[in-house]
């Protein structure tokens, strides 16, 4: 069975710790926030704890995050909120 992409999810742009990070998939049914360690290294951020999750992917793997970031403030669509995100 092939995934399939929701091509209705907006592509934001977000600013995280003073960076424009554009191209961004806006998801509001996902019950989590995911970030790869790769922009977490960019974006300069620390992870604060183990996570106790797992993931089910898109494609149905489970996929245990590494550790968790919490309180991340971001910039979206002109609004200021703090997000926690794992980290895979």
């Amino acid at each position: 069975m092939e995934a399939k992409f929701d091509s209705c999810a907006p592509l934001v742009e977000v600013v995280c710790h003073g960076i424009p990070l554009k191209g961004i998939l806006m998801d509001g049914g996902a019950g989590m926030n995911v970030l790869i360690v790769s922009t977490m290294e960019t974006l300069g951020l620390q992870c604060d704890r183990q996570s106790k999750c797992s993931l089910r992917m898109v494609n149905k793997e489970r996929v245990k995050p590494k550790k968790v970031i919490t309180a991340v403030s971001i910039l979206v669509l002109k609004v200021t909120t703090t997000l926690d995100f794992q980290v895979i």
